[in-house]
């Protein structure tokens, strides 16, 4: 956690630099703009080396704790946890929860923030700055717009906002499909289909004794 932290506190610094510049100051001079630059291209190479060997960490940290939530999901649903379990693996869960909880919420600020230079760079004129300043801008805005920049899973996915719409996402189908074919559901889906079938024939015969005397005769 420290490494995430140390390179969302280098980002922050990155865009209350460009904060603290005005507008007016960053048109006349491009080498403010292109020190800021070499700093996100730095901080990007850092997280990149830092993938390495975060990528397996966070690898497992979203396979087994997805894992270990979708199971408690599984037991609760049908009925299958005793007490000792339930406080175990409700702990465990929570545990698992918390710092996928963590891990979610960094990465995905570090994203933002690392993508924040775009907003100021998109309101400065280019039109008024030198030709050097132009290929600045260009260069950082085409490297803002390109690939997601944060911490990614073996390059599957990148740590970011929607990452949250994809855990909450499986979360909830999971939980769809195993209320939906739950054993209970069968039995009672069976049985009323029974009842259904069944329902005609005993009205039949009640209001009609004489209709199911004949039948029974024909038969």
């Amino acid at each position: 956690m420290s490494v995430w932290r140390m390179l969302k506190i280098e980002a922050n610094a990155i865009v209350e630099s460009l904060e603290v510049q005005p507008i007016e100051a960053l048109k006349e001079a491009p080498e403010v703009i292109e020190n800021i630059r070499l700093r996100h291209a730095d901080l990007c190479h850092v997280i990149s080396r830092a993938n390495q060997f975060l990528s397996h960490i966070l690898a497992a940290f979203y396979g087994t704790g997805m894992t270990c939530i979708l199971l408690v999901i599984h037991g609760l649903i049908n009925n299958e946890f005793t007490i000792a379990d339930l406080v175990n693996m409700g702990s465990l869960s929570f545990s698992f929860v918390f710092y996928l909880v963590v891990i979610t919420t960094t990465g995905a600020a570090l994203n933002m923030k690392m993508h924040e230079p775009v907003d100021f760079l998109f309101r400065l004129d280019v039109q008024r700055m030198t030709g050097k300043g132009t290929e600045i801008v260009s260069t950082f805005l085409s490297r803002l717009q390109g690939a997601p920049i944060g911490f990614h899973v073996y390059n599957l996915f990148t740590v970011d906002t929607s990452t949250v719409m994809m855990i909450c996402g499986t979360i909830l189908t999971y939980v769809l499909v195993i209320v939906q074919f739950k054993p209970g559901a069968n039995v009672q889906c069976c049985a009323s289909s029974s009842t259904d079938q069944a329902l005609p024939v005993t009205l039949a015969n009640t209001q009609y004794p004489a209709y199911a005397n004949t039948t029974d005769i024909e038969t």
